[in-house]
């Protein structure tokens, strides 16, 4: 597939292809007498598995199938052996696309369905903004999209077009994201904040990575390293209540960036992101922070009385 793509090659076969498994093969694909009655009315051996294979498509992956495309060899074979005819029929049948096609229409109209139009991409975006406000995951986002046409009786259109529209719905919600915490930050907060990637008080390093290299054991010099760190951070009067005004997983993202990210890599975000990476850095900072200050000092109390 060209371009970007938010499934991997495995969740896209598993959304959009037939099974290859026996049992659900035979589960999915054994056809009821009113398939077989509507099968039927065509007489020829090669339309008749045609238009079965067209049916079972339809019903399960959900969608078309597609000029030239090998159905399973177990499919065929199952099908073959309702319909009284061989799984070589299926070769004659699918060198007629326009029988193939008026076929489609057909199953699509027996089983209740219709194609995908213009107009329901609208829908789908609504849907994949929706799932992206709390998950990166691309097979949630495509899930619950393929979902949503199928409880609507609609033939799903090709993969590309789910992964196209989940794409930009997450790069949606993930600016939005950025925006709803950075918003009404003031501008002596963004001053703040944007110190954080210049020097420190430590030669050659940013006052970021000082303040993540914080001593850890526990004794009384250390303990005033991390309440010096722990006095910056809360200088930088970021607000923790900000957390809140985003998807706590979309939160939970942009905390594992700010953990991991250099002062490097934050200088080249746009402005929104770099300045919402910091403030869940300025957050997640103070609470590690405190935590590392109370630890020390338990350690040092017990100690003591050791």
């Amino acid at each position: 597939m060209a371009g970007k793509t938010i499934l991997t090659p495995a969740q896209r076969t598993a959304l959009f292809d037939p099974p290859c498994d026996l049992a659900m093969i035979e589960r999915l694909y054994t056809l009821g007498s009113e398939e077989l009655a509507e099968i039927f009315r065509r007489r020829r051996p090669a339309n008749r598995i045609g238009f079965a294979v067209q049916l079972c498509y339809l019903r399960e992956p959900g969608r078309a199938l597609r000029l030239d495309e090998a159905p399973p060899i177990a499919m065929l074979a199952l099908l073959a052996e309702q319909l009284a005819c061989t799984v070589n029929d299926f070769s004659l049948y699918a060198d007629r696309s326009p029988t193939l096609r008026e076929h489609r229409a057909q199953a699509e109209a027996w089983l209740g369905m219709r194609p995908f139009q213009v107009s329901d991409r609208r829908t789908l975006f609504d849907i994949a903004i929706n799932v992206a406000a709390s998950t990166d995951r691309g097979e949630a986002i495509v899930t619950e999209m393929v979902r949503a046409l199928r409880e609507n009786n609609v033939t799903l259109p090709a993969s590309d077009t789910f992964e196209r529209i989940a794409l930009v719905a997450r790069a949606r919600a993930r600016k939005s994201a950025y925006a709803g915490i950075a918003r009404g930050l003031s501008a002596q907060q963004k001053d703040n904040l944007a110190g954080l990637l210049g020097a420190g008080t430590v030669p050659g390093r940013t006052t970021l990575t000082w303040l993540r290299e914080y001593p850890e054991s526990p004794s009384a010099g250390n303990l005033a390293a991390v309440i010096d760190r722990l006095e910056v951070t809360r200088d930088l009067t970021i607000e923790p209540d900000r957390a809140r005004t985003i998807h706590a997983n979309r939160y939970a993202v942009m905390a594992r960036e700010s953990a991991i990210m250099s002062a490097q890599h934050l200088s080249r975000l746009d402005d929104v992101r770099r300045t919402a990476t910091l403030c869940a850095f300025a957050i997640e900072m103070e609470v590690a922070l405190t935590d590392a200050a109370v630890f020390m000092m338990e350690k040092m109390i017990g100690s003591m009385f050791r």
